[in-house]
């Protein structure tokens, strides 16, 4: 004899929303630059992190005579190592470096190669450019895409704690060499600190 089963209503409703997509109650879109709705995270570096890292250190380089001072106008820029001293092994120091790039190209005093060195950025571009070079060999007209400046630095993770509150600092350190000379003709550091409880950051 053929029983029937009968399945509560709730259970039924909730099967069938479980298969389904839902969106977190409250989700909207935010502005990345607004403080008052921005997420703070202790154990890692938040978007608002770069941007104010990065807005910090143009409004410096471009406060310094450093690009008035090119040896050709414009200058070439290239991105060299950005080591990573926190705990995020997975860190995207682009993140930095991109805004800092873009921001000195609108000057119209500098222009960034992305071809040069053994990490170069457009690998495609590199191999078209050293091909060009190849098959038009002319000492006559030499190009010289080698950078004027390189930028370099490090950013570093100090975490520091008293009692139930957390502590952490990153630090930008970033230097801007010229290549002709092999001098630090920029330097410059910035910190971020943030602070929270213990139940809030986890560690």
């Amino acid at each position: 004899m053929n029983k029937l089963i009968l399945i509560p209503l709730g259970a039924m409703v909730l099967v069938l929303i479980s298969g389904c997509e839902t969106v977190p109650s409250g989700a909207k879109y935010t502005n990345p630059t607004d403080s008052k709705t921005a997420i703070v995270s202790l154990n890692k570096i938040n978007i608002q992190d770069w941007d104010t890292a990065s807005s910090q250190m143009i409004q410096s380089i471009l406060n310094s005579d450093v690009l008035a001072k090119a040896p050709r106008s414009p200058a070439i820029f290239a991105v060299d190592r950005i080591v990573n001293k926190t705990a995020d092994a997975n860190l995207d120091t682009e993140l930095l470096t991109k805004n800092i790039r873009i921001a000195l190209n609108r000057t119209g005093r500098i222009l960034t190669t992305t071809t040069y060195g053994n990490h170069a950025e457009s690998k495609m571009a590199q191999d078209i450019q050293t091909k060009n070079d190849f098959l038009n060999n002319d000492s006559s007209h030499p190009q010289d895409h080698s950078p004027d400046y390189t930028l370099s630095g490090k950013i570093i993770q100090d975490n520091d704690r008293q009692g139930e509150t957390r502590q952490i600092t990153y630090t930008f350190s970033l230097s801007l060499t010229d290549t002709h000379t092999g001098l630090a003709v920029w330097e410059d550091l910035k910190t971020i600190q943030k602070t929270g409880t213990r139940s809030q950051v986890g560690w």
